[in-house]
């Protein structure tokens, strides 16, 4: 959709993995797209705050996908 995205990896070994202290943000356009992202996102993994309005946008949730990479997702 025109969006970048870089990640790295390290050869170290770390004593860590993936955190909900970093998540990605993704804005939606429309509600039905985020919704059925939000769902497959979940499958496997945990919500963290269901899709809903919290005050500061129209629809909101907070995903970790079975990989355990959380996931904002927004509709303003």
């Amino acid at each position: 959709a025109g969006g970048e995205l870089s990640c790295s990896d390290s050869p170290i070994d770390h004593a860590w993995g993936f955190t909900p202290a970093i998540s990605l943000w993704v804005d939606f356009a429309d509600e039905a797209e985020l919704q059925r992202r939000f769902d497959r996102l979940g499958e496997g993994g945990q919500v963290f705050m269901p899709l809903g309005d919290y005050g500061f946008s129209t629809r909101f949730g907070w995903v970790g996908d079975r990989f355990g990479v959380t996931w904002q997702l927004n509709l303003p």
